[in-house]
């Protein structure tokens, strides 16, 4: 009975993720706002009840998602910045870890990034921007702490370098996700490569040689 009853759970944990995923592809392709429930359901191949009962509404099945999945993102990027290695390598760590997260999870990345959803779901933009608040806010403060020991030039903007880095990341992500040709283009190790020179443009200072 124990066993059963642990099966049936495993099978309800798998369906609605399942759900979760369906539905993260249609917000990504049509919108947030243009999806329905019972769309989601189609897709899904199940009852429009049966996804009430798990979620109830679509804005409660996107913010479990980014709830789970940036809580994730943000544990990794907590070890990097705890790692006692210099700034500019906690920097290049980051940038791999945007980059790969943000094409390993396309919908997400994309679904981020459409300004009318801050405006017409409140609550999950406020849930969404506290996340890139606290992820500029660990940018930030390796900068901050590269300028202190003279590693970085001290007239630099983290923020700015931070969301120029964002902003890159998330029109690459778009065109990846809207032109599969891009790919033969530019690979996820070409755009890691670019950014990183880029920053290092712009806030690294030359070595000095006596």
């Amino acid at each position: 009975m124990q066993q059963q009853r642990h099966s049936n759970f495993k099978e309800m944990g798998n369906r609605e993720q399942d759900i979760i995923n369906v539905a993260m592809d249609l917000f990504s392709k049509k919108g947030f706002a243009a999806t329905s429930m019972r769309e989601i359901a189609k897709a899904s191949g199940v009852s429009h009840s049966l996804i009430n009962y798990y979620f109830r509404s679509k804005d409660k099945l996107l913010k479990e998602f980014i709830e789970k999945r940036s809580k994730a993102i943000m544990e990794s990027i907590k070890l990097v910045v705890q790692k006692q290695i210099s700034e500019c390598e906690k920097i290049d760590l980051l940038v791999n870890l945007y980059v790969k997260q943000a094409f390993s999870n396309r919908e997400l990345s994309l679904i981020f990034f459409q300004e009318q959803l801050t405006v017409s779901y409140p609550e999950l933009g406020k849930l969404m921007s506290k996340l890139d608040k606290t992820n500029c806010a660990y940018f930030t403060l390796i900068l901050e702490n590269g300028q202190e020991k003279n590693f970085f030039y001290p007239d630099i903007n983290p923020r700015l370098i931070y969301y120029s880095i964002m902003g890159t990341i998330q029109q690459s992500v778009s065109a990846f996700t809207h032109n599969a040709s891009q790919t033969e283009i530019l690979s996820e190790d070409d755009l890691i490569n670019y950014l990183k020179a880029m920053y290092k443009k712009m806030i690294l200072k030359p070595v000095r040689k006596d």
